[in-house]
């Protein structure tokens, strides 16, 4: 596989997933709720997870792609890190733009609400995006050997 498919791979799969995650962290902030809902960062972050569930199986089911553990081990860390520099590039614009709005007036503390969209988008997601590629990495290896297979290859 050439160098063009795979950046092609990497960008096409870390837009959709930031894309994922953006659709909840804007309903919470349009949100009428005042801010209390924090669910709807937990479930952007939910669907970045499945999404990286998703490009993790595709990158290895890719042909040519080897399926070691430290193979896909890095795709899930370029996603991620993709995902998160993606995520606070937008987050911050969409903070600048809509800091004297009456949107972000309206939250209860206004200079707290910053820090915790940030942090939702680099911790949680990082924790999240780690998950999946551990998972995924450890679990969806073609290869795999049970214990009664490398009993007989002991014998």
């Amino acid at each position: 596989m050439n160098n063009k498919l795979f950046s092609l791979f990497y960008i096409l799969h870390s837009l959709i997933g930031v894309l994922l995650y953006f659709i909840m962290v804007v309903v919470f902030l349009f949100d009428k709720s005042q801010f209390t809902n924090l669910y709807f960062l937990c479930i952007g972050n939910f669907l970045f997870c499945a999404w990286m569930f998703y490009a993790l199986l595709e990158f290895i089911k890719k042909e040519g792609t080897v399926s070691h553990f430290w193979s896909t081990v890095k795709a899930g860390l370029k996603l991620t890190g993709n995902v998160i520099i993606l995520s606070c590039i937008i987050l911050g614009i969409l903070l600048l733009v809509y800091t004297h709005t009456e949107l972000l007036k309206a939250a209860p503390n206004n200079n707290g609400l910053p820090p915790i969209l940030f942090l939702d988008a680099v911790v949680v997601n990082f924790f999240v995006g780690m998950f999946a590629t551990l998972y995924v990495s450890i679990n969806a290896k073609r290869n795999q050997k049970t214990a009664t297979q490398i009993e007989n290859m002991d014998n």
